[in-house]
C-alpha cells in the first residue's frame, strides 16, 4: 500500500468566497486519505461555503494574522530554522546579520515565524496556491530548512503578473521549486515569457465536483418567458460587469425578453448601480452582492445562460481560467465569452457556448437572441456542456492528476 503524503497548503486568505478551487482541492486530497495541514495569511469574512464545514478545514488551518508575536517567540522559531544543519544556520545568520535584522522586524518576522510553524508539519510537500506566496518558502527551502520537503506552486493569475511587474521577484522560487502548475495555456505562456522553466510546468486547471454542480428539476416547458442571463465573478475591471450592463442596455434596445442577475462583491458595486438607474434597468438587473457555493448552484439552477464578457485591463491582466465558466456549463448553461486571456479555453465553441471578440457588444447581443429564440438548441449546448466539463475538469479527473504530480 502507498504511502499517505504529509502536505502543507499555503495560501492566502483562507476561505475565499472567490477561491472555491482551493477548498475543493482540499477536500478532496482529504478523501483520498491525504495528511492534510492548512498555512494562511488571514481569515476573510463570513459567508463561507458549506465545504469548509463539512471538512472542518478552519481547525486545519493556521493563520499568520491570528498568531501572537513577541521577539522571543521570533527568537525561538529562527532557533527551531538553525537547527536544520550548520548550512541552514550559517544562511540564516548571514541574512540576520545582512539586514540588520532587529531593525526590519515586520518584514523577517513572516518567513521564520511562518517557517517554523510549516517546519513542524514535517510535510512531504509543500503546495503552495499563488506565487506569491511561496517566495519566502523558496528562500528558506535554499537556505536548507526544507530539506526533505518538495515544494509545488500554484500560478494562478495575479500572481504572474507580479513578476512581469517586479522582474526578479520569482528568481529562488524557479530555482527552488521541483513543479509549477498552471491553470491554461494562456497561464502556461505567460510564466514561461517571466523566466519560469518550461521542464517544471505542468497543466492542471481548477476543477468543480460535477455531483454537487448539477441541474434538478429545471423547466424548460416554454420558449416564451424572459432569458434568465447570469453573470458571477468579482466586481473588478478585467471580468467587466459593467459591460453586462450595457449589454443589457442593448438587448432592451433590440426589445429582447430577458432579466440578468450579477453576483459578486468589488469595487465597480457603486458604478454598476449608478449604471442600472441611468439606463432604468433596475426591473431586469439584480445585484446580489457575494453568494455562497450553494445559493450559486441554486441560482444557476434557475437561469438560461451564463455570461463572461471579459476584457484585457489597464495593466494587461485578463481571466487565466475562470472556473465559474465550468460550473456554468456543468449546470447545464451555455456560456458566452469573450476571446479573452484563458477562456475560450474552457468551452467548445459552438457546441456548448459561444466565444465573441473582446469588446463586440453587438456580437454577445446577436448570441443571447440566438439563445433567446432557440430553446431546443439552448438545452442541446448545456447537455454537450455538462459532458464536456465531466470529462475535463471534473475534481476527480483533476485529483488523479495532481496525484500524480504528488
Amino acid at each position: 500500500m502507498k504511502k499517505k503524503l504529509k502536505i502543507a497548503y499555503v495560501v492566502s486568505g483562507f476561505p475565499e468566497l472567490s477561491e472555491t478551487f482551493i477548498c475543493n482541492q482540499i477536500a478532496d486530497m482529504i478523501d483520498r486519505g491525504y495528511d492534510i495541514t492548512i498555512y494562511a495569511t488571514h481569515k476573510p469574512s463570513p459567508p463561507y461555503h458549506k465545504i469548509v464545514q463539512e471538512y472542518k478545514l478552519e481547525e486545519k488551518t493556521t493563520y499568520y494574522s491570528e498568531l501572537s508575536y513577541t521577539k522571543f517567540k521570533l527568537i525561538k522559531a529562527i532557533i527551531n530554522l538553525m537547527s536544520s544543519s550548520l548550512y541552514t544556520s550559517w544562511n540564516i545568520l548571514k541574512y540576520i546579520f545582512g539586514r540588520k535584522f532587529l531593525k526590519h522586524l515586520p518584514i523577517d518576522k513572516k518567513m521564520f515565524i511562518l517557517g517554523s510553524e510549516i517546519k513542524k508539519s514535517r510535510a512531504d510537500i509543500i503546495h503552495v496556491h499563488f506565487a506569491i506566496n511561496g517566495v519566502e518558502i523558496a528562500k528558506l527551502k535554499k537556505w536548507g530548512v526544507f530539506k526533505t520537503s518538495k515544494l509545488v506552486t500554484a500560478f494562478h493569475g495575479y500572481d504572474i503578473q507580479i513578476e512581469e511587474l517586479y522582474p526578479g521577484t520569482y528568481i529562488d522560487l524557479y530555482e527552488q521549486c521541483e513543479i509549477f502548475t498552471v491553470n491554461s495555456e494562456y497561464s502556461k505562456k505567460l510564466i514561461v515569457k517571466t523566466g519560469c522553466p518550461l521542464s517544471k510546468i505542468r497543466m492542471l486547471p481548477v476543477g468543480l465536483n460535477v455531483d454537487n454542480f448539477k441541474p434538478t428539476n429545471r423547466d424548460d416547458s416554454t420558449s416564451n418567458k424572459p432569458l434568465k442571463i447570469i453573470f458571477i465573478g468579482r466586481l473588478i475591471e478585467f471580468k467587466a460587469p459593467d459591460l453586462v450592463v450595457e449589454i443589457c442596455r442593448l438587448l432592451v434596445e433590440n426589445k429582447i425578453s430577458f432579466t440578468c442577475k450579477i453576483i459578486g462583491r468589488g469595487a465597480l458595486l457603486p458604478q454598476l448601480s449608478e449604471m442600472i438607474n441611468e439606463y432604468k434597468l433596475t426591473d431586469r438587473v439584480e445585484l446580489m452582492g457575494g453568494q455562497t457555493q450553494e445559493q450559486i448552484i441554486d441560482i444557476m439552477n434557475q437561469s438560461d445562460v451564463f455570461l463572461l464578457p471579459g476584457i484585457y485591463d489597464k495593466t494587461g491582466r485578463a481571466e487565466n481560467q475562470g472556473l465559474v465558466i465550468q460550473e456554468a456549463q456543468a449546470m447545464e448553461l451555455p456560456v458566452i465569452v469573450s476571446n479573452v486571456g484563458g477562456m475560450p479555453e474552457g468551452l467548445i465553441d459552438g457546441k456548448t457556448g459561444f466565444v465573441v471578440n473582446e469588446y463586440d457588444l453587438e456580437g454577445f447581443v446577436e448570441k443571447l437572441k440566438y439563445l433567446a429564440e432557440n430553446k431546443d438548441e439552448r438545452i442541446r449546448m448545456g447537455r454537450n456542456a455538462r459532458k464536456y466539463v465531466e470529462e475535463n475538469f471534473s475534481s476527480k479527473l483533476l485529483g488523479d492528476r495532481l496525484e500524480d504530480i504528488y
